[in-house]
């Protein structure tokens, strides 16, 4: 899984933009799909929110997660 946690912030301040990264930056790498526990990452630059472990710890409001994923993640 990953260690990293997804986030957005809304401010009314004026940022100096940057560099884009480049259009393919993983070139044929398919690391992070394939290791993916749930497959939340369909397809490059693609992620199910629904199968990702963060939604389902975190954002999900149900008492219960899908049987679907038990195991897949500690």
């Amino acid at each position: 899984g990953s260690f990293v946690f997804i986030g957005e912030m809304v401010i009314n301040l004026e940022l100096a933009y940057d560099e884009p990264y480049p259009s393919n930056y993983c070139g044929s790498c398919t690391q992070c799909i394939d290791a993916c526990p749930t497959g939340a990452i369909v397809k490059p630059g693609t992620i199910d929110s629904n199968r990702c472990i963060s939604y389902l710890t975190i954002e999900n409001k149900s008492d219960s997660i899908s049987s679907e994923f038990s195991g897949k993640f500690g």
